[in-house]
């Protein structure tokens, strides 16, 4: 059952980041700025777990890029895709 409401909280996320980079383009921030200012939601464990997983699912899509930071911290951006 906890597999089904990932998988249904995960698409939720993922259709959520899209919605925002669809509209943000030049889109970029990290794990943190994404749940708080592009979804406006709490900062969890859970939440981010499942959000990290969802972005790198886009990055493997080649829909966002990951870059790591000097700090250790990671930084994900949009990418613009040829229409």
């Amino acid at each position: 059952m906890a597999c089904d409401d990932d998988a249904t909280r995960k698409a939720s996320l993922r259709a959520a980041v899209l919605r925002h980079i669809a509209g943000h383009p030049d889109a970029s921030d990290t794990l943190e700025g994404i749940q708080r200012c592009w979804l406006l939601i709490s900062v969890t464990p859970d939440v981010s777990r499942l959000l990290e997983e969802v972005l790198e699912a886009l990055v493997t899509t080649q829909q966002m890029r990951r870059t790591s930071l000097p700090d250790g911290g990671v930084l994900y951006t949009a990418l613009h895709q040829e229409r």
